[in-house]
């Protein structure tokens, strides 16, 4: 992920008192391959959590009274294939 990306949502959750997400797809597209790797910051403008690597990856994040509770999962693409 990039500088500018990373900056823009701590800069926004910051601004806005709010968690921000940025996801990100993975794998070719347009002519070339998109990166992948979403992430989360709390309002606070820290990262909670990343998602490391390319491959399909979901993130799920949820919020409870005593704080983030984060995972990323690996996907299977159909047909059983990792789709790493």
């Amino acid at each position: 992920m990039t500088a500018l990306c990373i900056a823009a949502a701590q800069t926004c959750a910051i601004a806005g008192d709010l968690a921000a997400n940025i996801a990100r797809h993975c794998g070719p597209t347009g002519g070339w391959q998109a990166p992948g790797r979403s992430a989360l910051w709390d309002a606070q403008g820290r990262l909670v959590v990343a998602v490391n690597g390319a491959g399909e990856q979901l993130l799920v994040a949820r919020r409870t009274g005593e704080g983030w509770q984060a995972r990323v999962e690996g996907l299977v693409a159909e047909g059983g294939a990792d789709a790493a």
